[in-house]
């Protein structure tokens, strides 16, 4: 079996996707003051400063692209803000990111992607007659709305993000899997954009833009240590095995779809396409799971030979 701790020295380019539960743990309500700190703790924010925030609130009114773009727009600035703060030496830029759909895809016509607060069941029915949004019952939680989640087909941008990288720039981009676009054919090279409403799985966005720009290691950070068997979760929490090939790591099971199994096929994707390794763990053990000391490291079928 190949050496499973990574050489620095050939990771030019890495790209490092920063789930939701990395910058806001669970419970805690979603505040720019506790998102900043959760990306750098040692920076000027402090989530002590932080106020409440209510579970549920009013359905906003404007489409989900314009959302998208809105949040996309916030996280970036915070975290260049933090990235700026921790490495003033460095070039950091925040950009908005448009991910191509297939207007065809499925998956509008089964919409499957929770997004937003829980309303109670004539609540939802109400928001059903008023604004035409699809509601589905999570769990205990109640009812929340449900949105297409159309697999991303390419990242508009990725040419650009490509020019800032070989440029030493630290490019942050893809917040919330991109903004979901559709791209319209006029003939020649006439090309029309539009917003469609959907969410785009950002594991599965980040595989992707690993892929377009050939990045050399696929890092996708959580709240969970490691990737945890799923023969035996949720009643034991026992990592699988490390390094593991996209392949061995697909034997093991299913895992669950809401949280670590979009980011298993999100690594093996990307591992399979470029050839690179790819790693899933804790935002705090990030340079360990780089060097393969921690969480999990997927490796090309060619390395474990």
């Amino acid at each position: 079996m190949a050496d499973r701790r990574a050489d620095p020295e050939k990771l030019k380019d890495i790209l490092v996707a920063l789930g939701g539960n990395a910058l806001l743990q669970r419970g805690e309500p979603p505040l720019p003051e506790i998102q900043a700190y959760q990306a750098c703790p040692g920076g000027s924010y402090c989530p002590e400063a932080a106020g409440a925030a209510p579970a549920c609130g009013a359905a906003p009114d404007a489409p989900l692209d314009i959302l998208g773009a809105e949040s996309e727009g916030q996280i970036g600035y915070l975290l260049e803000t933090a990235l700026s703060e921790a490495l003033p030496n460095s070039e950091v830029v925040a950009m908005l990111t448009q991910t191509e759909v297939d207007p065809h895809d499925p998956a509008f016509k089964d919409p499957t992607k929770f997004i937003g607060p829980c309303y109670t069941k004539p609540e939802a029915e109400k928001l059903t007659r008023e604004k035409g949004f699809t509601f589905k019952q999570d769990g205990e939680h109640g009812f929340r709305r449900v949105v297409a989640s159309p697999a991303p087909l390419k990242i508009l941008e990725a040419a650009a993000i490509k020019v800032l990288l070989k440029n030493c720039f630290t490019a942050i981009c893809a917040g919330g899997g991109g903004i979901p676009v559709v791209v319209d054919s006029k003939g020649g090279l006439a090309y029309r954009r539009h917003g469609v409403e959907a969410v785009i799985d950002k594991d599965a966005a980040a595989a992707l833009l690993g892929a377009q720009i050939r990045t050399d290691f696929l890092l996708l950070l959580t709240d969970a240590p490691a990737v945890y068997d799923p023969r035996s979760w949720p009643s034991k929490k026992e990592p699988v095995p490390s390094p593991i090939t996209p392949a061995a790591l697909r034997r093991l099971g299913n895992f669950a779809a809401g949280s670590m199994g979009p980011k298993v096929e999100a690594v093996c994707s990307f591992v399979e396409k470029t050839g690179k390794a790819a790693g899933i763990g804790a935002l705090q053990d990030a340079v360990e799971i780089v060097l393969g000391q921690k969480g999990t490291l997927i490796i090309p079928a060619a390395a474990h030979q």
